[in-house]
């Protein structure tokens, strides 16, 4: 698809406007934008091919968000079916061209097994009715082109628009007269032709060219996002632009654009303003003693400002050249520079609850089981947990373990004698579920403002005025929505006013239950900054990891090796201290295997197995096995050689501590991170990292803060042998050079040698000496060591045999 001037408009407000709509085959993209910014519409209208000029023999297949239709469809195709259906047959029931055809062959078939019903010709009612399915088909496709296209194309989808309106009363009549027709060979045969058709187009194989498919996806997870996206479509302010990588890339990308553009256009201003003042200055000199030279001057540089001022350099960092990078007709000579205006910051307020009268645990629950009925396997079993004032919890796992039923026991929506709450508790519940409830016929026709104080009345028995319900919804980013019909906001718009409701009842115990299904990027970070600031308890149900990372864990917002220097600031962007590490909770997994609650955080097991020593052995002999994988390193035989580029921490610390031979680019960068994470490094870090530095002030200080430190201080402290200027190519070369060079020795010296030092680094001075000369007193035996000396007196390189290879 390669459109131009694309227009969107939903009723009076315009979506997109003049946009260039450009798909390549075979290319994954990612669509991101504010919520209400018309992602969901764009994907709706390419797929309904509304827009002009997609081709109709292009096959689109949208699987749509979860609204009331496809609620509907889930429950069964039309309504027609009372089994619910699987997540497969959902999304193959999507493809409407298979559905068609798999609709035409049954009604073939069903028509060819008994040609005559009831006196009636059914071969012939079946084509017919195919036909005039094909006719309708054509009928709405030809609405839809006529109704958007003007001019002499408006003129022929109008003539198209007539003949299809005939074809189809054609198809109608054609119907009412088949009914009766006589039976005839054409008949049959054209019945098995066109049942020849449809199977053969079943019977196709397209899931084998899915691979090469275009794919454009619609998410706020950006984990998920950053691991598929191939090319970035940003819906903003109207407009589409396209990015060559993934969300985090260009949120860096344009992050070190806007500082970039900033720091040029200041420093312009700078040169303009001392231009400028010599301009008038030379122009007052020149006037005053008739120096034409000043005059003319004078003027050039006013030439200069008027026509060539703006861009230096061109978006790929090179020379600024007219005409290739200015092409067309300008008024000036160089591109202005445009700073973007950063979108509007998100803000959201959860007030704070009211202290409790008397202390306790908001909820606790021991030994908790639950199964649906009697015959049917425990959902969940023997759970133990305590929420307390303040807390924050998060529950993760896998769809069907039991988080939802969990998070319902736990609130009062399933009736449990094993749970006890704070009598003065308050609730504010989000249901998995909240935005399909609002996409219900009984409410969907409502204002925004009638809904609010309605459901606050039912929920919470509380009253608030039109004013008061203004406020609240505006808080949440929906003021200028407030008298809009809850059926015009998008799924991220129903989130925020759910979360409004909610927040408006002011809870000791927020439970929100994938409340970040339908938020854009923006309003989660927003979201995160409010859940920070709020001081209830928090229980979190999520598939996000960055929202349980940010929420729960206390991780930052934005990563630090994300937003380029420490000294720099955001260039206008709105900062907050929340921004940084926050409140640190507790995350647990809930496992269906297990049917426990795992702690990630604090270490402690609820469940069964309670025991800590018993709980300890398993984790211990798992330790072990991950030590002695990359002690691995340590044991093979050959010099390990190692070349860092980029940033090495934890693990690769590990890692590097193991190698014989370290190399680093001038880009390389390390760090002990595991203190960062609550532990300490466990794998063999803290083990060969002091024997190698010698160092303990910078070994411990390293170890403590968990700061990252770059490669020439590595090898400052003896960490890397040596620093390569470039990058990835450079520092392989050199460790490569090295390899080379080594590779050219005696294997059993190598050996010996490898193996002496890592004996005498665990060992004293006098061991390592009689250890040595035993060792010696064998290996001075080899061959190799006459080879050598053959070799140097014949100047001719050495040739060694390989030690033979072992299958320990």
């Amino acid at each position: 698809i390669d459109l131009k001037q694309v227009n969107i408009s939903l009723g009076q407000t315009d979506l997109l406007v003049d946009v260039d709509l450009r798909l390549k085959t075979g290319v994954h993209y990612a669509v991101v934008g504010r919520n209400g910014e018309g992602k969901s519409t764009l994907l709706k209208a390419i797929a309904e091919k509304i827009i002009p000029g997609i081709p109709e023999n292009l096959r689109i297949l949208l699987i749509d968000q979860v609204t009331e239709n496809q609620s509907l469809l889930l429950r069964g195709e039309e309504g027609v079916q009372s089994t619910e259906l699987s997540v497969v047959q959902a999304v193959v029931r999507s493809n409407k061209q298979r559905e068609r055809l798999l609709r035409d062959r049954a009604t073939l078939l069903e028509a060819l097994e008994t040609p005559w019903q009831n006196g009636q010709n059914a071969v012939a009612i079946a084509i017919t009715r195919i036909q005039l399915a094909k006719s309708k088909e054509t009928l709405d496709l030809a609405n839809k082109t006529a109704a958007k296209r003007s001019g002499a194309r408006g003129i022929q989808a109008r003539k198209d628009l007539k003949q299809a309106e005939k074809e189809y009363q054609e198809s109608l009549a054609t119907l009412e007269s088949a009914s009766h027709e006589a039976e005839k060979p054409e008949t049959l045969e054209k019945a098995n032709s066109m049942l020849m058709e449809v199977q053969d187009a079943l019977e196709a194989n397209y899931i084998t060219t899915l691979p090469g498919s275009t794919v454009v996806v619609i998410s706020h997870d950006r984990d998920f996002l950053d691991a598929i996206t191939e090319e970035l479509i940003v819906l903003r302010n109207k407009t589409l632009t396209y990015f060559d990588g993934n969300p985090s890339q260009h949120a860096r990308f344009s992050l070190n654009q806007r500082k970039w553009l900033t720091r040029m256009k200041e420093s312009q201003d700078k040169k303009q303003e001392a231009m400028e003042k010599t301009i008038a200055d030379a122009i007052k000199l020149g006037k005053k003693t008739g120096d034409e030279g000043k005059l003319r001057m004078a003027k050039s540089r006013q030439k200069k400002l008027d026509e060539r001022w703006g861009m230096e350099v061109s978006a790929k960092g090179t020379r600024f050249k007219l005409n290739r990078d200015l092409m067309g007709y300008h008024a000036t000579s160089r591109g202005s520079i445009e700073v973007e205006e950063l979108d509007k910051p998100i803000k959201l307020d959860f007030p704070d609850p009211e202290p409790l009268r008397f202390p306790g645990a908001l909820i606790s629950a021991t030994s908790l089981s639950y199964r649906y009925n009697p015959k049917s396997p425990y959902i969940i079993e023997n759970i133990s947990i305590t929420i307390h004032p303040g807390s924050r919890i998060a529950f993760v796992g896998r769809n069907g373990q039991g988080k939802s039923t969990l998070v319902k026991l736990l609130v009062g929506t399933l009736p449990s004698t094993k749970v006890e709450r704070h009598p003065r508790l308050k609730i504010g519940y989000y249901d998995q579920h909240s935005v399909e409830e609002l996409s219900r016929d009984s409410v969907r026709d409502k204002s925004v403002i009638a809904y609010f104080m309605e459901a606050a009345q039912e929920k919470y028995q509380m009253t608030p005025d039109e004013g008061t319900a203004r406020a609240v919804v505006g808080t949440f980013g929906l003021g200028h929505r407030a008298l809009n019909t809850i059926q015009s906001l998008s799924g991220g718009q129903k989130v925020r006013l759910a979360l409004s409701l909610i927040a408006y009842s002011t809870p000791n115990l927020l439970v929100l239950d994938e409340v970040s299904t339908h938020l854009d990027l923006d309003t989660i970070q927003a979201l995160v900054r409010a859940l920070r600031a709020y001081s209830g308890a928090i229980l979190l149900v999520s598939h996000d990891r960055y929202l349980v990372r940010c929420l729960v864990e206390g991780a930052p917002l934005v990563p630090r090796d994300d937003v380029g220097d420490d000294d720099e600031g955001d260039d206008g962007e709105e900062e907050s201290g929340n921004d940084e590490e926050g409140k640190v909770g507790s995350v647990y997994i809930v496992s269906k295997r297990f049917r426990v609650l795992e702690v990630t955080e604090t270490g402690a097991l609820s469940g069964r197995d309670q025991d800590p020593a018993r709980t300890s052995i398993p984790l211990r002999d798992h330790i072990l096995h991950f030590q002695s994988c990359i002690t691995a390193i340590e044991r093979c035989r050959q010099p390990v050689v190692a070349a860092v580029h980029g940033a090495a921490i934890g693990l690769g610390v590990d890692i590097l501590c193991a190698c014989d031979v370290r190399f680093a680019s001038e880009n390389a960068s390390f760090s002990i991170k595991e203190v960062d994470v609550g532990m300490a490094a466990d794998i063999g870090t803290l083990s060969r990292f002091p024997k190698i530095v010698g160092n303990q002030s910078a070994v411990r200080e390293l170890a403590f803060t968990g700061r990252i430190f770059n490669a020439n201080e590595a090898k400052e402290i003896g960490f890397v042998s040596k620093v390569v200027d470039g990058g990835m190519e450079e520092v392989l070369a050199a460790a490569l050079h090295v390899a080379r060079m080594i590779s050219t020795k005696s294997p059993i010296a190598i050996l010996g040698s490898k193996h002496l030092l890592n004996h005498a680094r665990d060992n004293s001075v006098g061991n390592s000496l009689e250890y040595t000369a035993t060792w010696n007193s064998l290996m001075l035996q080899s061959n190799d060591t006459i080879d050598a000396f053959a070799a140097f007196k014949s100047k001719e390189p050495p040739v060694f045999k390989p030690i033979p290879s072992s299958k320990l």
